[in-house]
């Protein structure tokens, strides 16, 4: 009987040694588990600042183009001030051209008139001298007329270019980009590209991601730094993974005058969607740091054709449908 009293009691001594050690692994996991927590908590935070930071120095750039504007304004003022002097000047010249001229037709009736030839070809040498010296000054005057009325034009289309700047930064319109996707996070919702307020991209523009010849997301701009700019996905093609190193092209509801247009037919990520894929074939692999500028473009892949046309489908392209939460951190 005490032989298998000793052997329950082995037993129930193993079990309990067994359940200890699983119970010691399980704390470990859990361990690790909060420590990872924590430390995505950190990263979400510090990327917090340096978006409050990139909208303080959007508030900067916008504020010294406005001072810009002003300034060639005045510029524009004094320069029509300019050719307003010399366009004066140069009537005086005339007025006073055609009174020499006028001399010299008098002079020219006096000399038939009193026969003292040698007179009047010195003093007609002088006039000619005088009406030669005077068509010099007129033609530079006229060549000075010309330099400032040019100069006018310039400025007057620098205002007009700076005004149409401002405004497509308004409503979201940029002409071009070059540029690729340096980082996709899949975890947090967002994608951030290689270029920023200081290669004109502008906030709230759509931008077509493009693999090869084929469009396959659509990104919105919603965070603009100095060389970089974050994005939320609005659409993604079935069955597409966004990839570091996929180029970019303005979408056509973007572009200045065009018709808006509905984006790429699309299965919309969710903000814990599967993680990030590699990068294409052919591209130099992008760095996970978002803070990192990103590598130089390269030139436009197809050619003189024109990007690839995106499939009407479902989505919006102003941003509805498949936009991401308007927090991509999920905090």
């Amino acid at each position: 009987m005490w032989k298998i009293l000793t052997i329950v009691a082995a037993l129930f001594t193993a079990a309990g040694a067994y359940l200890a050690f699983d119970n010691k692994n399980l704390l470990a996991t859990e361990k690790d588990l909060l420590a990872d927590a924590k430390g995505n908590l950190a990263t979400a935070e510090k990327h917090d600042i340096e978006v409050r930071e990139s909208a303080k120095e959007a508030e900067e750039n916008f504020d010294n183009l406005t001072t810009e504007y002003a300034k060639l304004a005045e510029e524009l003022e004094k320069l029509k001030g300019e050719v307003e002097t010399k366009t004066a000047e140069v009537d005086r010249e005339k007025a006073t051209l055609k009174t020499q001229q006028d001399q010299l037709a008098t002079i020219s009736d006096q000399v038939k008139e009193l026969g003292t030839v040698r007179e009047a070809k010195d003093t007609l040498k002088t006039l000619r001298e005088d009406v030669s010296s005077l068509k010099t000054q007129v033609t530079t005057l006229k060549q000075e007329q010309s330099t400032v009325s040019n100069s006018v034009i310039s400025t007057a289309e620098r205002i007009e270019k700076s005004k149409l700047v401002e405004q497509w930064q308004t409503q979201g319109k940029m002409e071009s980009i070059s540029a690729r996707v340096s980082m996709v996070s899949p975890e947090y919702g967002f994608v951030v590209i290689g270029a920023g307020n200081n290669q004109g991209v502008v906030g709230e523009a759509l931008l077509d991601v493009v693999r090869g010849s084929e469009a396959i997301a659509t990104l919105k701009v919603v965070v603009l730094e100095g060389n970089r700019s974050i994005c939320d996905v609005v659409s993604l093609a079935p069955g597409q993974t966004i990839q570091a190193g996929d180029r970019l092209y303005v979408n056509e509801a973007s572009k200045p005058g065009s018709e808006p247009i509905i984006p790429v037919a699309t299965t919309t990520p969710s903000g814990g969607g599967g993680a990030a894929a590699p990068p294409a074939d052919g591209a130099e692999p992008m760095a996970d740091d978002p803070a990192g500028d990103g590598p130089s473009m390269d030139d436009n892949p197809f050619g003189d054709l024109e990007p690839p046309a995106i499939d009407s489908g479902g989505g919006d392209a102003a941003g509805g449908g498949g936009a991401m939460d308007d927090n991509p951190f999920g905090l």
